[in-house]
């Protein structure tokens, strides 16, 4: 069976995850030179909100070869620009086979470069690209956006909090973050709902703390995902389970807690937790990258920085130095993977002890910072249940600030400050949003009922 009609297979099965993660990987309908037609009908009724389903699919297309996929969504897509490669270059060379001659090796050997140049930039994972040419793939790209947007998503991973996801566009790929916090005051509460987010939503999360045990981190991670509201409803919880009740082991009902469990085990995400003290000598960058390849991870935590083992020691022990370095390797995994790293980092005790820490309050090194696409100061207060949180980082937009009710033993929580602005990180912009109304019609094009 071919990659193609796997592919097709696996989007309508897993529905508008799949398609964004496809868009992830750099695939566009060119892709699909078989199965074009299966495709964008498939497109078009996500934009539309309209059902895709077996049923549905198999009414439209009663030809198609389906099949059920057993590899995931990302090594298809490696797989359909294998094919696409292999297709087009075998094309290349089977038309120099039929053109060469003894007086016309140097023309074809320069029409070969450029076919080649251009199969490279379509195909590779370089970053070889001509920003005033290959309109058609800029334009793929920015209308994979649109259909996207027209379901309510972005390439970015949710969050799991509106006021980032409104500002960020999710974790994209790529970015790296650093989530600043002092001692006790939510940095890895935070980044729990991260991976939770990441998780309901279908991806893959791993979790690196030299800091905490996994009993530790299971507990949170379970109160935080019992407390969502689907979760809640689907198993018929009255409320979550708490996460002291959890730390301890006892004071919940055990039968509830196993159907949890296996409700959590069908869920298509995962989150893989890579923990313990015991395990500071060998957290390293390059167990991280070991594991990132391994588990085939969309989403990177790491629980705290700067007790990882350092990829290189100085002479006179400069700490700080040395997570530097350990943020500089991190940091290039996150451009060599393509996937998003958060980490979390100490903050100056010192400073404003009544708000959420700016980027300038990071303890030590200040090259976390530099490195960093965003950093997210975060200050949970327990008294009042509130976290105050403050983005005071921003390669692509503005600062920001937002709090949030946040109840860390029940694992509740829900964003107080309300979004300003119509679009993305505006707070001026009211008036685009009938333009950007048009620009979305005029992208998708209006589809009749039966699309």
């Amino acid at each position: 069976m071919s990659v193609e009609a796997l592919t097709i297979s696996a989007i309508v099965q897993e529905g508008p995850a799949a398609l964004r993660r496809l868009y992830g990987r750099g695939i566009t309908s060119r892709d699909f030179p078989v199965y074009s037609d299966e495709f964008r009908w498939v497109e078009r009724r996500l934009s539309l909100r309209k059902p895709v389903n077996r049923r549905t699919f198999r009414a439209k297309f009663p030809d198609f070869e389906w099949g059920v996929p057993k590899e995931s969504i990302e090594d298809l897509a490696i797989e359909l620009k294998e094919e696409r490669a292999f297709d087009e270059l075998a094309s290349i060379m089977a038309s120099v086979g039929d053109q060469l001659e003894r007086d016309n090796a140097l023309d074809i050997a320069v029409q070969v470069r450029e076919k080649l140049t251009m199969l490279t930039r379509a195909h590779a994972p370089v970053n070889d690209v001509d920003l005033d040419g290959d309109i058609d793939t800029v334009m793929e790209e920015m209308r994979q956006g649109f259909l996207l947007a027209k379901q309510g998503l972005t390439l970015g991973i949710p969050t799991g909090i509106n006021f980032l996801d409104h500002h960020w566009g999710g974790l994209m790929p790529g970015i790296f973050v650093e989530v600043l916090g002092r001692t006790g005051e939510g940095k890895s509460l935070k980044t729990m709902i991260f991976a939770w987010a990441a998780k309901k939503n279908g991806y893959r999360c791993g979790i690196f703390t030299p800091e905490f045990s996994a009993h530790q981190v299971r507990s949170r991670y379970h109160t935080i995902a019992s407390a969502d509201a689907k979760v809640k409803a689907d198993l018929g919880l009255a409320h979550s389970f708490r996460n002291r009740a959890l730390m301890f082991r006892r004071g919940f009902n055990p039968k509830a807690y196993q159907r949890f469990l296996e409700y959590m085990n069908e869920m298509p995400g995962r989150v893989h937790l890579l923990s313990g003290t015991h395990m500071a000598e060998k957290m390293s960058v390059g167990y991280i990258e070991d594991r990132l390849v391994e588990l085939e991870l969309d989403l990177v935590i790491v629980d705290p920085i700067y007790l990882l083992k350092p990829v290189r020691e100085t002479r006179e022990g400069n700490q700080w130095q040395e997570v530097a370095w350990t943020a500089e390797a991190l940091h290039h995994l996150s451009e060599q993977y393509n996937v998003p790293i958060v980490f979390t980092n100490q903050a100056n005790d010192k400073k404003q002890r009544d708000d959420a820490p700016h980027k300038s309050d990071g303890f030590g090194s200040q090259s976390m910072t530099h490195l960093s696409d965003y950093v997210l100061g975060v200050k949970h207060i327990s008294d009042d249940n509130r976290m105050i949180c403050r983005g005071s980082k921003s390669r692509f937009g503005q600062d920001f600030r937002y709090e949030m009710d946040l109840f860390a033993n029940t694992g509740v929580y829900r964003v107080t400050t309300p979004l300003d602005g119509s679009y993305f990180n505006g707070s001026d912009d009211n008036a685009d949003e009938e333009d950007l109304k048009r620009m979305v019609a005029t992208a998708i094009g209006k589809e009749d009922d039966n699309a």
